[in-house]
């Protein structure tokens, strides 16, 4: 049971993590669409 609830918090973990690097791959997209702009 307590190994099962470790795998459980280990899969949120991954999709937080999965989330938090997509937000800052959109972050930096932005960030290169917004210098192309201002070209």
């Amino acid at each position: 049971m307590c190994s099962n609830s470790r795998k459980r918090v280990e899969e949120d973990y991954d999709e937080v993590f999965v989330v938090e690097h997509a937000l800052e791959a959109i972050r930096e997209l932005s960030q290169e669409l917004d210098a192309t702009a201002t070209e």
